[in-house]
């Protein structure tokens, strides 16, 4: 959240776009969101299920995955992240094929390597 609060505040996209697989999470991140905007100039946000909101991005920044269990390391996480990150990947591809992909998730070195 902070990264798309940075983007909003320093004035460096002209849409956001949101995607998330959970209804009421999406609502409240765009919520929370459009409320910060109502201060600033300009970013239209948009908030889908549907990874069609991303056509023809520039920048595409994932930050989804599995939660960390505090006894495990970051690698323990790639099995499910890796299973995510396919299907996130290949959607953002088909809509924005020309966007750079921003990999903000653990664990990052190993899911931008594959990615």
């Amino acid at each position: 959240m902070a990264i798309t609060q940075t983007i909003l505040t320093q004035d460096l996209a002209d849409v956001l776009a949101l995607i998330d697989n959970m209804p009421d999470m999406l609502c409240d991140e765009m919520l929370d969101l459009q409320h910060v905007a109502a201060f600033l100039p300009r970013t239209k946000i948009l908030a889908s299920m549907d990874y069609a909101v991303t056509t023809g991005s520039d920048l595409c920044i994932i930050f989804v995955g599995a939660c960390q269990i505090v006894e495990k390391s970051y690698l323990s996480l790639l099995p499910w992240n890796l299973t995510i990150f396919r299907d996130i990947v290949v959607s953002l591809a088909r809509n924005s094929p020309d966007a750079l992909l921003l990999m903000v998730s653990n664990p990052t070195n190993i899911l931008t390597y594959i990615t």
